[in-house]
């Protein structure tokens, strides 16, 4: 399946689970988890982002990055909030561009405290450390 393909059976079948976003004809592998959810690659270009328990947090996320790209006055924030394809903010599913980690986590931990203050200005108190494309190439 392409992106654009997958993307699209997002926005149309709105999946929820692990189970369907299979019944897609996906096959997601397992990559990492957060504090609620699991992420799992599904494309060489995509991440999906799953919640295992808590979809608040997910939410919050999802809506943090639909407010970056929307207002004009966060613009400065759009180079360091993660591309999002699909975000269901009911279920907390999220789909996401794969960023592929760094190999020196120290050599970005100022930028990403720098930019945790700027989401934190504007009331976004949760994201921080792998939440920012800083730590990706």
């Amino acid at each position: 399946m392409t992106d654009h393909q997958v993307i699209a059976a997002f926005n149309e079948r709105h999946p929820a689970t692990l189970a369907d976003i299979q019944a897609l004809g996906l096959d997601p592998q397992f990559i990492g988890r957060g504090s609620s959810r699991n992420v799992y690659r599904l494309t060489e270009t995509m991440v999906v982002k799953i919640p295992n328990y808590n979809s608040t947090q997910n939410a919050q996320e999802i809506l943090v990055i639909e407010r970056v790209n929307r207002e004009p006055e966060l613009e400065h924030l759009r180079p360091h909030t993660p591309e999002m394809f699909y975000g269901n903010k009911k279920t907390g599913v999220s789909l996401m561009k794969y960023y592929k980690p760094i190999s020196s986590y120290a050599s970005v931990i100022r930028k990403t405290e720098e930019v945790g203050q700027l989401f934190f200005q504007i009331g976004v108190y949760d994201l921080g450390g792998n939440n920012f494309r800083e730590l990706y190439r």
